[in-house]
């Protein structure tokens, strides 16, 4: 637990307290049906449905060398 809050940069008081309220918030939110017209839920299916396009930008980050790929050998 110290080092979560040391990397969020919180005290460990602050980081439980903070924790302790944000973990009933998530669990509502995630338990809350989601709620939309007829139109919209027709809408959502056709947008899921539809088939594929790529993302140039995404594309360009996927083909790049993986940082482990480009660093030389060192020893460790």
């Amino acid at each position: 637990m110290d080092m979560a809050a040391s990397l969020s940069g919180l005290s460990r008081a602050d980081f439980i307290q903070q924790s302790a309220a944000s973990t009933p918030e998530e669990l509502l939110a995630d338990l809350q049906p989601i709620r939309m017209s007829a139109e919209g839920f027709a809408e959502f299916l056709a947008l899921i449905e539809a088939p594929a396009t790529s993302v140039p930008e995404m594309v360009e980050v996927l083909q790049r060398p993986s940082p482990w790929e480009t660093e030389p050998d060192r020893d460790i």
